[in-house]
């Protein structure tokens, strides 16, 4: 009885809580980058507010909103390299570096391509975070609470919506810029002390840090996490050497996942998310929904952060199909409304460009 009780460890899940959190610090001041344009857009358009010498053009707005979607297409590229090369941790931490240069670039701005370069480096750290923190959360996690630990990217991405949303339209462009700056820093300091993933350092045949790594994570004994490693060791050894990019195309299995996580991805883009998150104040200024343009965006604001926070507490519960269905659904019939009862046969989002 004795023996079965030491071999047989409950652990915690708290720090890897922590850890997830910690990683996911970043993804705020991402989403404070992509919902900055909402309230900044109209004050760049006004001379008296901007810190510019000059008006905006239509397609200088244009170009400040999608810069950052290129800069995204392109931090992926060296991100996995990285990821695999120096560890999951250091290709998360490392984002801290455009992260910060994006927003002193932003702060000190006085004309328009610097704002441009701003944007482009922060997607780089938009494709870093986004390849590498799902990758560290996935492999800290145990099974238990990887679905919740997995939707925390969401939640945290729009909680950096919401600051701009909600304090944009009510501070001039420095102190927004400023403001922007503190959650990278609580991110660079916080993710400094966090540990590198086990599956990360077993790969490097680091089976010492693995355990300390697993140990701190599970809060678990040497003892308590031999089971755990041996099945992740197992695990790598299955896959090490022999996998390679064309895989994905040699089972069934592969090719069905990867048109699902593709397709999922795709929908979501198509359906325009991103041009209502960057532009959300200057679209409701034009559409007169009887509330002022910033209450309305801080309206918008909440709800997804209500909705984010809700889903990492039923995720492991309800199971992940029935959360992506549901909110298709509700997409699919608010396009439908816009489309059946705007003015113009085109959807109000595009109105935005040419009227």
């Amino acid at each position: 009885m004795t023996m079965e009780k030491t071999e047989y460890e409950l652990g915690t899940t708290i720090k890897q809580y922590l850890a997830a959190s910690s990683a996911n610090l970043g993804l705020v001041s991402v989403g404070m980058a992509l919902g900055w344009t909402s309230p900044i857009i109209p004050k760049l358009r006004n001379i008296d507010s901007s810190p510019l010498d000059v008006v905006l053009s239509e397609n200088q707005e244009s170009w400040i909103g999608s810069l950052i979607a290129l800069g995204a297409a392109v931090g992926p590229l060296y991100s996995g390299w990285a990821a695999g090369r120096f560890g999951r941790k250091w290709c998360i931490f490392s984002s801290g570096v455009p992260l910060l240069v994006g927003w002193i670039l932003i702060a000190t701005a006085g004309n328009v391509p610097q704002i441009y370069a701003a944007r482009f480096i922060f997607g780089l750290a938009v494709g870093q975070l986004f390849t590498c923190v799902p990758m560290y959360v996935g492999e800290i996690a145990q099974n238990e609470i990887r679905g919740a630990l997995g939707s925390f990217l969401q939640m945290f991405i729009v909680i950096g919506f919401l600051i701009p949303y909600a304090v944009g339209p009510y501070v001039d462009y420095l102190t927004l810029a400023l403001i922007s700056l503190v959650p990278v820093i609580i991110f660079v300091i916080s993710f400094f002390f966090m540990p590198e993933s086990p599956s990360y350092l077993l790969g490097k045949n680091q089976r010492a840090d693995a355990e300390e790594s697993l140990k701190w994570l599970r809060g678990k004994s040497t003892k308590g996490v031999q089971e755990e490693l041996d099945e992740i060791q197992s695990g790598l050894d299955q896959h090490s050497s022999s996998s390679s990019i064309s895989d994905l195309w040699k089972s069934k299995a592969n090719i069905r996942a990867m048109y699902l996580g593709c397709g999922l991805v795709a929908f979501e883009q198509l359906s325009g998310i991103n041009f209502v998150l960057f532009y959300m104040e200057p679209i409701f200024s034009i559409t007169d929904t009887g509330l002022l343009p910033e209450i309305s965006t801080i309206i918008i604001g909440v709800v997804q952060v209500v909705a984010s926070c809700i889903t990492p507490l039923v995720v492991d519960r309800l199971g992940r199909r029935i959360l992506l269905m549901i909110p298709a659904l509700i997409m699919t019939l608010s396009l439908v409304n816009i489309n059946i009862h705007v003015d113009d046969p085109l959807p109000c989002l595009y109105h935005y460009y040419i009227t």
